[in-house]
C-alpha cells in the first residue's frame, strides 16, 4: 500500500565525545520505515526526527533543514539529519 512520497534522509556522525564504534564522518541513509542497520539505541532516539526531517518538518537550529542529535550515551556522539531533497515512496507490505 501506498503511504505518500517522503525524501530519504542522511545521517552523518558529526561529532564524537567518547567510546563508539563508529567513526567521525562515518554516514547512514534511512529509505522507508525499518531504517539501516545500526546501534539500536541511536536508531529509536533518531527514528521521529527521521520521519520529521524526511517530509520537511523545520527542526530548532538556525538551519531549519538540518537536525543535530546526540546519541543517548553521555559520552557519545552528534549526528547531523537531512534530508536529501530525493522523493521516493513509502511502502508498508
Amino acid at each position: 500500500m501506498d503511504r505518500g512520497e517522503f525524501s530519504p534522509v542522511r545521517i552523518r556522525m558529526v561529532e564524537k565525545r567518547g567510546r563508539c564504534s563508529y567513526k567521525l564522518g562515518q554516514e547512514f541513509v534511512w529509505e522507508g520505515w525499518t531504517g539501516p542497520r545500526m546501534c539500536g539505541a541511536l536508531k529509536e532516539l533518531l527514528r521521529p526526527y527521521v520521519f520529521m526531517c524526511s517530509l520537511g518538518a523545520p527542526s530548532w537550529e538556525t538551519d531549519k533543514s538540518r537536525w543535530y542529535l546526540s546519541c543517548p550515551s553521555k559520552k557519545g556522539t552528534v549526528w547531523l539529519l537531512e534530508a536529501t531533497g530525493e522523493k521516493g515512496k513509502c511502502w508498508v507490505a
